[in-house]
C-alpha cells in the first residue's frame, strides 16, 4: 500500500514540477518539489528506500527532460543517501532538520549542474554563485513551507538499524 501511495505522490509532483512550477520561476530559477519528496521518502523510510525511490523518479524527470540521461537520478540518489544516513532521533529535532535539509539539497544542486556544465565556459564560481546556491535557496523556501504544513512527512519514524 505504501509504494502505490509512493507512486502517485510522485507522478503528481513530476507533473506539477514540469507544468505548475515553471509558473513560480523567479529569474529563470525554479523550486525542486520531487526533491522534496525525495528527502522527505529519505527521511521517513530510510535511506534504502530513498535512494530507490530518488532514481526511479530521477530516470522519469530524465526521461521528459533534454539534458543528459542519467544526471538527475544520480543526483537523486545522493541527496536521498545523505538525507536517509542521519539517524532517526536527530530527524526529529527540528533545529537540525533545516541543517540537513540544506545539506542535502546543496549536494543535489552541486552534482546535478556540475554535470549540466560539463563542456561549457562557465567556471565552478559562477556555477556556484549563479545557479547552485539559488536554487537550493529557491527549494529551501518551498521545503520551509512544506515542513511547516506536514511537519509529520519529514518527521520520520523510528527505524531500526540491524547488523548483518
Amino acid at each position: 500500500m505504501l509504494i502505490i501511495l509512493y507512486v502517485v505522490l510522485f507522478t503528481l509532483s513530476i507533473v506539477v514540477q514540469l507544468k505548475v512550477v515553471p509558473l513560480f520561476s523567479v529569474a529563470g530559477i525554479t523550486p525542486n518539489l520531487v526533491l522534496i519528496l525525495v528527502i522527505s521518502v529519505a527521511f521517513r523510510a530510510g535511506k534504502i528506500v530513498g535512494v530507490g525511490a530518488g532514481f526511479v523518479a530521477g530516470v522519469v524527470i530524465d526521461a521528459f527532460s533534454s539534458g543528459l540521461f542519467g544526471i538527475s537520478s544520480l543526483a537523486n540518489v545522493l541527496c536521498a543517501f545523505v538525507a536517509g544516513s542521519w539517524p532517526p532521533e536527530q530527524i526529529r529535532r527540528p533545529a537540525v532538520v533545516s541543517g540537513q535539509l540544506l545539506s542535502a539539497t546543496l549536494i543535489h544542486d552541486l552534482v546535478y549542474f556540475w554535470f549540466l556544465t560539463i563542456g561549457t565556459s562557465f567556471g565552478p564560481w559562477h556555477v556556484l554563485f549563479n545557479t547552485v546556491l539559488p536554487h537550493t535557496l529557491y527549494t529551501m523556501v518551498f521545503m520551509a513551507i512544506a515542513y511547516m504544513m506536514l511537519p509529520k512527512a519529514f518527521a520520520g519514524k523510528a527505524r531500526e538499524y540491524r547488523s548483518i
